[in-house]
């Protein structure tokens, strides 16, 4: 690391001189100013400004005075009063760092609106951290860094890690049965019936519903009446062999949609029962359904209970009535199960979509996340900050980080606070 002392008669030429040594990475690390003082020969001591900046690329330690000094003794007669400063230097080696690089200016400050995107977003501490720690392997080892290519690199990470397949019933394909289990509550009969509708829309005889769901009242009746308006039939099975005397009847169906009953996550004995029932399906194609609202630790503990059934995808209803959407994200890379549909809306069948990655980025990455994020006080912003850069800064790499920032207002003593106003 190189540091240096830069002594002027005002701010302005300290920070010049700071800039044409260091460029715009400089760090400021302090700032000292001396009052005018008594008169000296004859003439009045200006005011001094020092200030020490540092870069991360040299070995020496540096203190560089910039000075108006008189003109040599044997031109004093001659003084025109127009005087170059005169520089004047010293060193000493330091260690240089072994596996620290200088970042790109305004590095630190372009991924940490990243991060507190995800933060306000409701991407799990965990999960952000890993996302981050990646981002930061991908971005530091390039020479430019801008806003646009941060959000490319990781997207480009989201759409590696989460898995995207709903399994959807290709023409001329297998027939496929999808069941969709979750707890009471979550949307999944309406849910049926929007992906009911469009399929029946393109093959009007190819669907067929099933419900298992004979424990809430009204639970049939409410399928049934979506199957008669779509014009589907519908079964119902309360037995693993009348569960299978259904599927028989509905074996000439492209697609086969099995409703059940709202499960406690809780209660093992209930989620046996319904594992035994879904034991007589050949190859179900089991939706895990989840409320977008659930906060993550109950949704941890929703997705670890049902997995043992076994859940092949994940859907998530609710979008729309839900601030965050991270948790979607969260869940999909920690459980390592892939995503299906969400649902934003009560409308049938509009309010239903394919999951993606582009969809789910900009429920994360968006303006209005990013203009909440930013009202959150200087104060507390300054603190995050300060945190996010000590994260940075532990996280391996085959090579080192060091933090830089544009020379300025920012890096003056008390600066944290001063950065989190100007960064972004």
């Amino acid at each position: 690391m190189q540091i240096k002392t830069f002594e002027a008669n005002s701010m302005a030429e300290a920070l010049q001189a700071a800039k044409e040594a260091f460029g715009p990475e400089a760090v400021i690390l302090g700032v000292k100013t001396q009052k005018a003082s008594t008169r000296l020969l004859g003439k009045w001591k200006k005011r001094k400004v020092t200030l020490t900046a540092a870069t991360d690329t040299s070995q020496t330690y540096d203190t560089v005075s910039l000075t108006h000094t008189s003109p040599p003794a044997d031109d004093r007669r001659h003084d025109t009063g127009n005087h170059r400063p005169v520089v004047q230097t010293f060193s000493r080696p330091i260690a240089a760092p072994t596996s620290r690089h200088m970042l790109p200016a305004g590095y630190v400050n372009k991924m940490f609106w990243v991060q507190q995107q995800m933060r306000t977003g409701g991407v799990d501490q965990d999960i952000a951290g890993e996302l981050m720690a990646d981002l930061h392997r991908d971005a530091a080892r390039r020479a430019q860094i801008s806003n646009a290519t941060l959000l490319a690199l990781l997207k480009k990470q989201v759409e590696d890690r989460i898995c995207q397949k709903p399994g959807t019933a290709p023409h001329g394909g297998p027939s496929q049965t999808k069941v969709f289990i979750g707890p009471t509550g979550v949307g999944k009969t309406t849910t049926i019936a929007k992906i009911a509708t469009l399929y029946s829309q393109r093959q009007p005889s190819s669907v067929g519903l099933v419900t298992l769901d004979d424990q809430r009242i009204g639970g049939m009746s409410q399928l049934a009446t979506y199957a008669r308006i779509i014009g589907i039939p519908v079964k119902a099975a309360a037995s693993p062999a009348s569960l299978r005397r259904v599927l028989k009847k509905l074996a000439g169906k492209r697609l086969i949609l099995v409703d059940t009953g709202g499960a406690n996550p809780h209660d093992r004995e209930q989620l046996e029962r319904l594992e035994t029932l879904l034991a007589a399906i050949e190859q179900p194609r089991i939706h895990l359904v989840l409320s977008t609202p659930t906060k993550s630790s109950d949704l941890d503990i929703m997705v670890k209970a049902f997995k043992s059934l076994p859940v092949r995808d994940l859907l998530f209803t609710k979008v729309d009535e839900s601030t965050t959407r991270g948790n979607i994200l969260s869940q999909s890379l920690r459980s390592g199960l892939p995503l299906s549909y969400y649902t934003n809306g009560r409308d049938i069948p509009d309010d239903i979509h394919l999951m993606n990655a582009g969809a789910l980025f900009k429920m994360i990455f968006n303006d209005t996340n990013l203009k909440q994020t930013k009202t959150a006080a200087p104060e507390t912003l300054a603190e995050r900050l300060q945190s996010f850069e000590n994260e940075l800064e532990n996280i391996p790499m085959t090579y080192g980080a060091y933090r830089t920032y544009s020379i300025g207002p920012e890096n003056t003593p008390g600066g944290y606070a001063n950065m989190a106003e100007s960064i972004g």
